[in-house]
């Protein structure tokens, strides 16, 4: 690390003191290293710019000691789990409706896709069979019949594969979320 890369970061890490403060005990350490025989041994003897930014912040009352972890435990506790859980059970009703209504639109809409793939296999398959009978007594409605119903087929062939990977992946998403957004409510690690 050389002077200019240890005074930006020592600048970096005296964030929280005012403008002045900073440019202070910048400078400070920057006539130090200056008056020194070489910047090498200034930059040894010194230590880190972390170490130094701690020292001062302390020096002006201001708790440096605290990390990002100790942050997130703290957001995480026990506390504000239960405070969490009263609050959703306090506003039941007011999103319940609205859970109950999207769960409802996300049921019906893949009810209503799988009645058309299902039905669309009932009328090649009643087609088919009705071409069969019907080809007998009239060719030209049997064979319209006959090509109605393999058409369906194919569509239903065309649309089952996809359709039914799109509900299972769409189902294990919907799963994954949920279980997501109970790890983050109750602080566990995801």
């Amino acid at each position: 690390m050389n002077k200019n890369e240890f005074l930006k970061r020592l600048r970096e890490f005296l964030s929280p003191l005012s403008e002045e403060e900073r440019n202070n005990a910048v400078s400070y350490y920057e006539e130090f290293i200056e008056d020194c025989e070489s910047e090498e041994i200034a930059l040894s003897q010194l230590g880190s710019p972390e170490e130094i930014a701690g020292q001062i912040l302390r020096e002006n009352g201001i708790n440096s000691e605290k990390t990002t972890s100790d942050i997130k435990s703290e957001i995480k506790s026990p506390k504000n789990t239960t405070l969490i859980i009263i609050i959703i059970i306090l506003t039941f009703p007011l999103w319940i409706g609205f859970v109950c209504g999207a769960f409802g639109l996300i049921v019906g809409a893949i009810a209503l896709a799988f009645s058309i793939v299902v039905s669309t296999i009932a009328v090649g398959v009643s087609c088919l069979g009705s071409g069969i009978i019907v080809i007998f007594s009239s060719l030209s409605i049997g064979l319209v019949l006959l090509g109605l119903g393999l058409i369906a087929i194919a569509l239903f062939a065309l649309a089952a594969i996809p359709f039914f990977s799109l509900i299972i992946n769409g189902i294990k998403k919907l799963v994954e979320l949920i279980g997501v957004g109970f790890n983050k409510l109750f602080g566990k690690e995801v």
